[in-house]
């Protein structure tokens, strides 16, 4: 049996991809962000990302058949999540060299308030996932996007810088 981290390592220069593509974008974001290129570089994001999960999902014809409409489903809504997660960044840009108190409060808030969300679709699509499919597959795709979820979320942590103290 493949241990499914080192399964999923055979994937590391998609996943490399993935991250350098989220990287340009959100670095890009403030140039990019009222521009076709935005909307373009989240589609090459999105297609690569998709192409991780197939390889890492190992579905049967039947099983895709059924596993793609939700996953592009749960893919809309996520999208929704993320388009707040960069809002709240670029709130944080925007106030960084003098944010006070309340903002600082209410930025984190914000982003709590957020990860909430995301922890409450997770749970959502894998009922779903699990009822229309099984707890195994529902299980596995969680654990793929946690995984590269995770992986962008610490690339994105690594640009924004700490919020001060003074």
């Amino acid at each position: 049996m493949i241990n499914f981290k080192t399964q999923f390592l055979n994937y590391n220069n998609t996943m490399k991809k993935l991250v350098l593509s989220l990287a340009i974008c959100l670095i890009s974001m403030n140039l990019l962000a009222q521009s076709n290129e935005f909307a373009m570089m989240k589609q090459v994001i999105n297609t690569e990302k998709r192409a991780i999960i197939t390889e890492g999902m190992m579905l049967d014809e039947e099983q895709a058949k059924v596993f793609w409409p939700i996953y592009d489903e749960y893919e809309l809504e996520r999208s929704q999540l993320s388009s707040r997660r960069i809002k709240i960044i670029e709130q944080y840009a925007k106030y960084y060299e003098n944010l006070s108190e309340d903002m600082a409060k209410k930025i984190m808030t914000d982003a709590l308030k957020l990860r909430s969300e995301e922890l409450a679709l997770s749970k959502k699509y894998f009922k779903k996932f699990g009822k229309n499919l099984d707890s195994k597959t529902a299980a596995r795709f969680i654990q793929l996007d946690e995984y590269m979820n995770t992986v962008i979320r610490l690339q994105i942590s690594d640009q924004v810088p700490f919020v001060p103290t003074k």
